[in-house]
């Protein structure tokens, strides 16, 4: 079952999260398993140092969230 199936992330925190806990988590991330080690993942962060940069991120990522939602109907 795919994250698209189990509905993703439903709750969302405006807590700013501490760039060593961030950096922790995506080194942990970095290091997770892939099949045939294809390590074929990408990371996205987003902050709201630029809050334009961000808004319109957060637009484009609704964009093709909502469009892979239509294509698995």
């Amino acid at each position: 079952m795919s994250s698209w199936q189990k509905g993703g992330v439903q709750e969302h925190s405006t807590r700013p999260v501490e760039k060593s806990k961030l950096l922790s988590i995506l080194e942990a991330a970095r290091w997770a398993p892939s099949s045939c080690n294809e390590q074929a993942w990408r990371y996205i962060v987003f902050t709201n140092e630029n809050p334009e940069k961000l808004k319109k991120a957060q637009s484009v990522l609704k964009d093709i969230y909502e469009y892979a939602r239509e294509r698995q109907s």
